[in-house]
């Protein structure tokens, strides 16, 4: 059996063959949209991060460029 996810509420390829009725269709659905969800907020804390890590680069690369400015003018 395919599962994703440990939580019982995740998605199961056993619940693959309840989408025949109404109800197993909407718990698929539901299973589905959480599951979107949770990638959606995981990706937004990726951008964070990565957000954070670019300004961190950036501000080094000005502590470089001043470095070799001041260190030009020494000469």
């Amino acid at each position: 059996m395919i599962e994703f996810g440990t939580e019982s509420n995740e998605f199961k390829s056993s619940d693959a063959g309840k989408m025949y009725n109404k109800d197993g269709l909407d718990l698929f659905v539901e299973k589905g949209t959480k599951a979107m969800t949770k990638i959606n907020d995981s990706s937004d804390q990726i951008k964070k991060i990565v957000k954070v890590i670019d300004d961190i680069a950036f501000q080094t690369n000005l502590l470089a460029l001043n470095a070799n400015v001041e260190a030009g003018r020494g000469n």
